[in-house]
């Protein structure tokens, strides 16, 4: 039996994170927010984009934990 959908099905794209290489504070945002610099898995260089730390808090805080854990062990 075939089902019939009245409304667009839309479908969520999940991207994989390669790795989190800096960060910085973006007080364009209010409140200001820090925001990592994104490297995508499957995706080049240029691809590399700012996401805000709450975005990674909830979508990969053992990355986000990782990488934080990293740079205060640098200091």
């Amino acid at each position: 039996k075939q089902r019939l959908y009245t409304k667009p099905l839309v479908l969520e794209k999940r991207y994989l994170i390669q790795r989190i290489d800096k960060s910085r504070m973006n007080k364009a945002l209010d409140p200001p927010q820090m925001e990592y610099l994104v490297f995508w898995k499957g995706y080049d260089k240029k691809d590399a984009s700012w996401v805000e730390h709450s975005i990674l808090e909830e979508d990969a805080p053992a990355l986000l934990n990782d990488f934080l854990r990293e740079k205060r062990s640098k200091k």
